[in-house]
């Protein structure tokens, strides 16, 4: 039996009024096809926002600066502690990687850059190492093409003032690789940071082509070894929680894989138990070169967005902890072609996630011929609706130059304003006649209105009594009777790891969060915040 799609009012619920209204007009349908055809209906209904989102602020935000290679995107966190965004920006090997301090206004000052010289730099990580509430990073380097292997390096904080060299204490010295993508995660539960680094490839030396250091506290880190993935094919990797049993499991690529953490220090692939059709799905995954963990339909479990380069994209959804390919159901159709990174974030405070899909030139055509960068709305109903008139795009000269050439960027709210903002990395990560600018493009959608649109953002601070860092923190948010969940890190991720603990929600027309609690690595939950009204920063931990 076929049905048309149903005729109803959208209200609060209009995906329910669907139901019941072909529940009624046509009782033979069965549960599957009466899904589709509201999600279908919801869809028409909505429509996506036609609307522009951003406009450029680049220059007016303290942003100007040569263009220069890019790689992996650029890393966002509160670097001092003082409620306000910086970052840090990766440009490969011939140029610096420079540090941008944030001021409450969006406005930005730069720093002395994080190194004195160029380096080969392949990864950038962010967390709290030593638990002073300050930032410290660690830096991934190339390894001379395997010729030098090259441990990483380690730069304390020091009173979210400066940077110094803290390498020789933290104990990487005689580990060396060709350096991709580190990662700070508690992989036993003590709150204290530990450290995962993925290598391009085995060295000319024995041991393990990945490394993984436990934290022993005071910026000192030991080797561990039987981890599961020492041997691992992966060059970067994204951290998340595939089954929420509360564990940081891990996501490798561009050969995927699931690794899933069964203990202190201890992960197992599970790629072929937990990867739905997994033959299929594995080749259609290579080669990725980033990932975004987002969650679709707010049901607690994270779906996955995978870039596939001159594949298609796919949408992993999470079903009770194993994924299956949703990409055409969400409406995404085969997939953003020639992308090159993506981001997810609430851009119009609806309480649903939307996705910006970073593109760039299909394989064979000039940079000057580079797709445009697509928002995904997600129109709350599992599917999304395509846009590119949404203003995130640099000015027509410069793609005509060859000089826009996306290679990813970040959400997060720059002004402190509740709108999600995006920063994005233009340039080729090897090429220096296509490098590219940083640019930064601001949320101009309006704010809050007649009961929609509002917002809430909860600052992550440390456990008490100062045991665990915010990294990995997942924040529970209950407003207008629905549950949202985020994770302390990056809004995407491939080589870097930026830590966005200012956490953003969308919460559409509930004005008060009913519940608002923090649960941090090591397992301490925050007291219960209730009744927490929208439109401002809360803050929790010490």
């Amino acid at each position: 039996m076929s049905a048309s799609p149903p005729t109803f009012t959208m209200g609060a619920s209009p995906r329910r009024g669907c139901f019941a209204s072909l529940a009624a007009a046509a009782p033979a349908l069965t549960l599957a096809a009466t899904a589709l055809v509201c999600a279908a209906a919801v869809a028409a209904a909505a429509g996506p926002p036609s609307r522009r989102v951003f406009t450029d602020v680049t220059d007016a935000a303290g942003l100007a600066a040569p263009p220069g290679l890019k790689y992996g995107g650029p890393v966002v966190a509160d670097l001092n502690a003082d409620g306000v965004y910086d970052l840090v920006l990766p440009q490969h090997h011939l140029d610096p990687t420079a540090v941008f301090w944030g001021r409450p206004s969006g406005v930005y000052t730069r720093g002395a850059d994080l190194f004195p010289f160029n380096l080969d730099v392949h990864g950038v990580a962010v967390g709290d190492v030593d638990l002073d509430g300050d930032a410290d990073v660690v830096v991934s380097i190339g390894g001379a093409m395997g010729v030098a292997p090259t441990a990483p390096v380690l730069l304390r904080n020091v009173n979210g003032m400066a940077f110094v060299n803290a390498s020789a204490k933290a104990g990487f010295g005689g580990r060396g690789g060709r350096g991709r993508s580190p990662r700070f995660i508690d992989l036993n539960g003590d709150g204290r940071l530990d450290l995962v680094v993925l290598h391009y490839r085995v060295m000319r030396r024995p041991g393990p082509r990945q490394h993984v250091y436990e934290n022993r506290g005071r910026g000192t880190f030991v080797p561990r070894y039987g981890t599961g993935l020492e041997g691992g094919i992966g060059e970067q990797l994204l951290l998340t929680d595939m089954d929420g049993d509360g564990r940081t499991d891990i996501v490798s690529f561009p050969f995927f894989r699931l690794y899933r953490q069964v203990g202190p220090f201890r992960f197992v692939d599970n790629t072929n138990t937990r990867l739905g059709n997994a033959a299929t799905l594995f080749w259609r995954l290579f080669p990725t070169s980033w990932v975004v963990e987002l969650d679709v339909e707010r049901d607690g479990l994270p779906d996955l967005y995978v870039v596939c380069m001159n594949k298609p994209d796919v949408l992993l959804r999470n079903v009770g902890g194993r994924y299956v390919d949703g990409t055409v159901a969400a409406g995404l159709g085969g997939g953003s072609a020639a992308s090159t990174g993506a981001t997810a974030g609430d851009f119009d405070n609806d309480g649903h996630v939307d996705l910006l899909v970073f593109r760039g030139a299909p394989r064979g055509r000039p940079a000057a011929k580079r797709l445009a960068d697509v928002l995904y709305w997600n129109l709350g109903n599992g599917t999304f609706a395509a846009a590119t008139n949404h203003g995130a795009s640099p000015p027509a000269g410069v793609v005509a130059a060859g000089g826009a050439v996306s290679d990813a960027g970040q959400a997060f709210d720059a002004d402190g304003d509740g709108r999600l903002d995006v920063l994005v990395g233009y340039g080729d990560r090897h090429v220096a006649a296509r490098a590219g600018r940083w640019r930064l493009y601001r949320n101009i959608l309006p704010v809050a209105s007649r009961g929609r649109g509002n917002w809430l953002t909860v600052r992550v601070l440390r456990s008490w009594p100062r045991t665990a860092s915010a990294a990995g923190a997942t924040v529970t948010v209950v407003a207008g009777g629905v549950t949202h969940v985020r994770r302390v890190g990056p809004a995407g991720a491939s080589n870097h790891q930026g830590q966005l603990s200012l956490v953003h929600f969308g919460l559409g027309s509930a004005a008060v969060a009913e519940v608002v609690s923090v649960r941090w690595s090591d397992g301490f939950t925050s007291k219960r915040r209730r009744g927490v009204a929208a439109g401002r920063m809360l803050t929790i931990g010490r």
